[in-house]
Order: C-alpha cells, then structure tokens, then sequence
C-alpha cells in the first residue's frame, strides 16, 4: 500500500561508526564478500560516504558481488542520481533476474512507465514480501492515471504562493478540482497530498486504490485511500490529473490536509518562512542555475533521500555529526535519548501513527548545519529505535517548524541539493 509519511517529529543518532581507513581494512585483508557486509554495516550507522566506498571496492574484487552493486545503486538513488542507480541496479538485474530487490529497485529508477509496469508485474510473480501491497497499488494507479501524471500547466514561469504561519507549521491555500479553498500544511516530511475525510469528501475525487500513512507514532499505519484529482490550483500554479491520499480520520488537526514540496520537484523550491512565501523557480532561471550545481554554491548541501524523506548532515552540540529530517511539518524537533541523558517532563507525542511517549527537556540544543547555527529552544527526546529499524539506518534527527521558521530553505529535488539560509 502506498504510504505517505506525516512525521511529528523524529531523533539523533550516535556517532558514526569509523572509517574504513580507521578500521585497518585493505584489499590484502578481506574479501568482495567482507566488503560487502562491511558496506552493510557502514549504511546502518548512516555512514553513507564510506558505505560506497565499501561497496564499490566489493565490485573491484569480484564484479558478480550482487549486494556491492546494489549497494552503490541504493547510495546513489539517495543522491538523486538515477542514471547511475538505474546502471547498477540493472547490474544487479542481470547478475539475477529473479532478485526482488533488484527487480524493484530498478523499476524505481527508470523513466520508462511501460518498462517500470512490466518490472513491478515481474516483481510480483517472485515475490509476496512487504512491498507486493505498494507495488500492485502503484501498478493500478499508473493504470488509471496515464501516462501523463500531475502535469504543471506553465513549467516555464516562476510561482510566488503565499504562506501563513501558525503554531502548528506553514499553510498554504489551494483548490483542488476548482472547489472550496484548503488549507493545507506544507511538509517537508511528507509527500504529495493527503486530505482529511471530511475534506475530502467535498471535492469529487475518483478512487484509485486502498492505502496507508506511516509516520511518526507507536501504532498501525492509519488507513487510507489514494483518489484522482483532475486539478489542483494554488497562487497561479495549475497541475493536473495527480494522485491525492485520503485518510478515513481526521489526521492532520489544524487544516485540511497536508501537501509536500516534493510535488513541485520541477522547480527549485525556495520557502521563505520569515516572509511567509514559497517560491517555485524554473531551472532554466539564472537564480536557480546559480543554487543547483554543488560545486558553485557554497552555502548548498547535499541532501540524501530516503524514500521521498530529505536528510541533511548537521552537528549537534559541536560534536555529534548525523543526518536530520527537514520536517516542517512537525511543530518541535526531538532528540535521541541516547544523546540527551535529562529526564525531561513525560508527554504523549501524537503522530500518523498513533501517540508515543516523549520527555520535554528543560535546556536548548543546537544543531549546526554548515556554518548555520540553528537553536531549538524547546526540544523533545523520545526513543528512536523503531523509527531507524523502519528505515534501515540511524536517522540523526528532524530539524522541526519550531527551528525552520526562522530560516529560508531551498530545495533542489533535481539534484539533490538543500540550502538553509538566515535572514
């Protein structure tokens, strides 16, 4: 079932594990085999740089290693890189044609829709695992989408749409199918649209399929369906026929829904939270030529993705380094207990998921992203261990509305690239 993620808040890693340089590991040492489990090992500790490393020595010694190829794939699908994902992905395909891992993972990371269909029906033939509810949603979605889905009506003009800021995160108003205004919280840690019931129930939307909303919480996916849209309109923008998710509660208090950036990844997205405005920027425009080449921007930083999740690396402290979730739409930002030893005062923290147990703490954290230095005044720790299990490494933190609100953040979906600048 296909999931859109409304994360609260999230947590802090541990240090990363060391490098391999550090750890004594040469080629007269191990194995492709060792490298490989080496490569395993390093991503899990969010060592992302080094896990690559690993993994590509893994092919230098022994070219048919499936888990090295995949490895370097995974890697560079989180740097936005899907030309070279889709060359070792389908590395791994031929190494094993009936490997589910590699089967889906390169589905993902091609354009081609006849080709990704035809690699999803072949992912469901070998097998039956977590992904084969996702996976035959999204072959019905594309079915009854088209091949043209959430397509900008002007891609080639700039966009100024206006922002509220309220306690709970930035709103932004749109209309969906020319009906009523919504209000809807905009994201940084979500994906698409997803819409409240009773919402959504004004808007005449078509069903597509059943689906879910993961998150932050201790709970059960809340249950959801993904509907049709023929249009959605927003400070001058037009998209059309896009997938919209419906929840069967009121999920997002506050507004009618919530919509993630990653919707207008044709542009270069710049939210100005002080000014209250987001800025959609064609790549083609001088100003985003200038934020989306790493090499010349200096303030830009890479920004590694997680599913549709952006992580960021920042130090905490002056010295823990890991990687945070850009989470506007989580009203504060949470710590790992593993890094803050105060007690803290015991709350409930609801999320998509259901309420989890957290402590307020008493004391101010920074994190530092660059040269920024950004100060949550008032944050949260929980336990983050079932949220790094889910996705499979150390998740080093989400960087909430509490703390974003005092910052412009640019987002290059492109490239990979995030920006955070002070007023």
């Amino acid at each position: 079932m296909p999931g859109r993620s409304i994360f609260a808040c999230l947590c802090l890693s541990l240090p990363f594990a060391p490098a391999l340089s550090a750890a004594g590991i040469g080629p007269d040492s191990v194995t492709s085999g060792q490298f490989s489990d080496r490569g395993d090992r390093l991503f899990r500790a969010a060592h992302f740089e080094d896990a690559e490393a690993a993994y590509l020595q893994a092919i230098e010694f022994d070219r048919t290693n499936i888990r090295g190829q995949m490895g370097v794939a995974r890697i560079a699908a989180m740097m936005s890189d899907l030309h070279r994902a889709a060359r070792y992905y389908s590395a791994a395909y031929q190494l094993n044609p009936l490997d589910p891992d590699a089967i889906l993972g390169y589905a993902n990371s091609i354009d081609d829709g006849p080709a990704r269909r035809t690699l999803f029906e072949k992912f469901l033939s070998v097998s039956r695992d977590a992904h084969a509810e996702d996976v035959t949603a999204r072959i019905l979605i594309a079915r009854r989408l088209g091949a043209r889905t959430a397509v900008v009506a002007d891609p080639e003009r700039g966009y100024r749409i206006p922002l509220e800021n309220t306690s709970s995160g930035p709103i932004l108003r749109a209309r969906i199918n020319g009906t009523g205004e919504l209000r809807l919280l905009v994201d940084t840690g979500a994906s698409g649209i997803t819409l409240n019931a009773v919402a959504a129930s004004k808007l005449r939307l078509d069903y597509l399929t059943a689906a879910a909303v993961t998150g932050f919480g201790s709970g059960s996916p809340a249950p959801a369906r993904m509907m049709r849209a023929e249009s959605f309109e927003s400070g001058g923008l037009t998209i059309s026929n896009l997938a919209v998710e419906v929840a069967q509660s009121e999920l997002i208090p506050g507004a009618d829904g919530v919509i993630g950036p990653d919707l207008f990844h044709d542009f270069l997205i710049r939210l100005n939270f002080p000014a209250r405005i987001l800025e959609l920027i064609p790549f083609d425009d001088p100003v985003a030529r200038s934020e989306t080449d790493e090499s010349s921007c200096l303030d830009c930083h890479r920004a590694w993705r997680l599913d549709h999740l952006l992580l960021i690396q920042g130090t905490v402290e002056g010295r823990v380094q890991g990687y945070f979730i850009i989470d506007s739409g989580s009203p504060c930002s949470l710590v790992s207990r593993k890094l803050v030893f105060a007690d803290g005062t015991r709350a409930g923290f609801a999320g998509a998921q259901g309420e989890q147990e957290v402590r307020a703490l008493a004391r101010r954290v920074t994190i530092r992203i660059g040269s920024q230095g950004l100060v949550e005044t008032a944050p949260v720790s929980f336990d983050n261990s079932e949220m790094n299990a889910r996705y499979g490494t150390e998740i080093a933190g989400a960087l909430g509305y509490s703390l974003l609100r005092n910052v412009t953040l640019s987002v290059d979906y492109r490239n990979g690239l995030v920006k955070v600048e002070k007023p």
